[in-house]
């Protein structure tokens, strides 16, 4: 098992041109949220709100990224049919999945959060304790969004063996659509009193996002992600158990 999984980790490792992607649209969409959010103000509140703006469409993109990087090569390669073929349990190697998607987007998060503070520094804004730790648990919850998403969307990618429903799946959950629709069917006058949105994924890790950006932090909100996050693991697990598999 481990040996499978570090060879995932060396393949992803390979994968310059990714690395260099995510750099590029960093500095891009840091730039522009620069110029359009602070408005030539460049003081230390200005920037925490822009850098959090800019953290918020990170699930969006970084997810995308290193869902394709960590599941389309594999599937490509057909390298869990050989894990499976040497007797490495299948829930293991959804575990496995799982794990290096955490690690490749916890050096991500670690990736953005040096850029992010490293622009502190050259433009000089200083940022105080709280504000470094504001910023710091929205890398944290941008982690952990994209974890839970994908643990969801490896649901759909395990059972097809393929990526493509999977990214759109992730992309449907991230752009906050099934949200907007769920708030829809959630104002009927019958079901309104149940108020439905509120057990979204989304919901979630909105209300931690907010209550660690006012200081404190919301347990109930953390429980729920990690209830979803284990619910997408299990689900995989069990659509995985029963695929049949070609080499």
């Amino acid at each position: 098992m481990h040996n499978y999984v570090m060879t995932d980790f060396r393949r992803i490792g390979k994968r310059l041109p990714r690395i260099l992607l995510v750099l590029a649209v960093y500095s891009i969409l840091f730039i522009i949220n620069l110029v359009t959010l602070t408005q030539g103000t460049l003081d230390s509140v200005n920037f925490v709100i822009m850098t959090e703006s800019f953290i918020g469409g990170m699930p969006l993109m970084i997810g995308t990224i290193e869902l394709i990087a960590v599941f389309s090569d594999d599937f490509k390669a057909k390298t869990m049919q050989v894990a499976i073929g040497i007797g490495i349990p299948r829930y293991k190697v959804v575990l496995g999945k799982f794990y290096e998607t955490m690690i490749v987007v916890l050096s991500d998060a670690v990736l953005l959060g040096a850029f992010i503070f490293a622009c502190d520094k050259g433009f000089s804004i200083g940022l105080d304790g709280s504000q470094i730790l504001e910023l710091t648990g929205q890398l944290a919850v941008m982690w952990l969004s994209i974890v839970s998403y994908t643990s969801i969307a490896m649901i759909i990618a395990f059972a097809m063996q393929t990526t493509g429903i999977a990214v759109l799946l992730y992309i449907v959950l991230t752009s906050n659509i099934l949200s907007q629709i769920l708030t829809m069917v959630s104002s009927i006058k019958v079901l309104e009193r149940f108020h439905l949105n509120r057990f979204l994924l989304t919901s979630f890790l909105g209300m931690l996002r907010t209550h660690l950006i006012l200081g404190s932090f919301n347990a109930a909100a953390f429980i729920g992600i990690v209830i979803y996050t284990v619910a997408g693991y299990g689900l995989t697990c069990a659509v995985f158990r029963h695929k049949e598999l070609g080499l």
